[in-house]
């Protein structure tokens, strides 16, 4: 999926969430649409945006939420 900004996907998404990891100042924002999931550095957000579709993010989600990447 290209062709996308953050902004255009937040903007015509359902949802914006700021998520935090485990270390102080590690945060991602995250916009879904029905189409699309974009995710950026909330520090950098003119570096660049990963952007997948609905589908590939919510499987990407049901690895992690099973410990598929737990090392």
């Amino acid at each position: 999926m290209s062709g996308f900004s953050f902004d255009q996907l937040s903007v015509h998404g359902q949802s914006r969430a700021g998520l935090r990891g485990a270390q102080q100042g590690a945060c991602v924002e995250v916009a879904v649409t029905h189409a699309a999931v974009g995710v950026r550095d909330s520090k950098d957000r003119d570096g660049g945006v990963f952007v997948v579709g609905a589908q590939q993010w919510s499987a990407f989600t049901t690895r992690v939420k099973n410990g598929k990447f737990d090392r």
